[in-house]
């Protein structure tokens, strides 16, 4: 028999958004596993992983990921210093509110280029590395309204239907190089992004959920940790749901 232990020792992975949130906890997970963490973010996060930063295997590195051509120099350089990439998570995403009919062209255009531009520059720029050592794992932020989408939230539902799409098309090309493409899916996870929405419609979210809890960040990365182990080497095309059953059923309320 053998005994699940995910271990990442070795692995080189490159992370988006990882300032605050669940990209925080993606990232930090990864390292807790032994792999090599290369964290991006708009912000300046470099405070946050100071003492990961202190052991060798962390970097931080401050880039806006719709920047195609910082995008593919930072991931030249990073698979020239380490000789490989292995993992990609996608998670760097912004969630902003609008009706369709009042919103702004800037509003589109700004959730779209974060959600899909910046991730397609980054898997652009990691494929013909995976595809010369004939292995990878790209893990894609998704989230429940992919599938699902919401009044108000209409470009972030788009861009994360577009994302579903996106997720099954590569792991449908990259297939015969041996590259896992997948993504997660996370309902409402208490993160600095979804504070306001937690504070406003708590109860009536949490009667959506029939496990009676929002979701912590450090759950989607436990999710995000095993899409990016071995274990999951035979999974690809997948959008694994982190909701708390959230669409299992159609009136999770009616659940006492």
């Amino acid at each position: 028999m053998i005994v699940i232990k995910i271990e990442l020792a070795g692995k080189i992975a490159i992370v988006s958004g990882v300032a605050q949130g669940m990209g925080r906890a993606i990232a930090q997970q990864l390292f807790a596993l032994e792999a090599t963490v290369v964290g991006l973010d708009k912000s300046d996060g470099s405070s946050c992983f100071s003492e990961e930063i202190s052991t060798g295997r962390f970097v931080f590195k401050q880039i806006d990921i719709c920047n195609r051509e910082a995008v593919k120099e930072l991931v030249a350089a990073t698979g020239e210093t380490y000789g490989s990439i292995d993992i990609l998570v996608n998670n760097a995403g912004i969630l902003e509110r609008s009706l369709f009919e009042n919103m702004t062209q800037d509003h589109w255009e700004r959730v779209l280029d974060v959600n899909l531009v910046g991730m397609m520059n980054l898997c652009q720029a990691v494929i013909p590395f995976m595809k010369k050592q004939q292995r990878g794992k790209i893990i894609n932020a998704s989230s429940i309204l992919g599938g699902y989408p919401d009044v108000g939230l209409t470009a972030y539902s788009i861009s994360k239907a577009s994302v579903n799409t996106l997720t099954k098309i590569l792991a449908a090309e990259l297939g015969p190089y041996n590259i896992q493409v997948n993504a997660y899916a996370p309902g409402t996870i208490i993160t600095p992004m979804t504070e306001k929405l937690r504070r406003e419609r708590a109860e009536q979210k949490l009667k959506q959920i029939p496990l009676r809890r929002f979701g912590e960040a450090e759950e989607v990365a436990y999710a995000v940790a095993f899409l990016a182990s071995s274990f999951a080497d035979y999974i690809s095309g997948a959008i694994l749901p982190v909701d708390g059953a959230s669409l299992v059923v159609q009136r999770p309320d009616a659940v006492s």
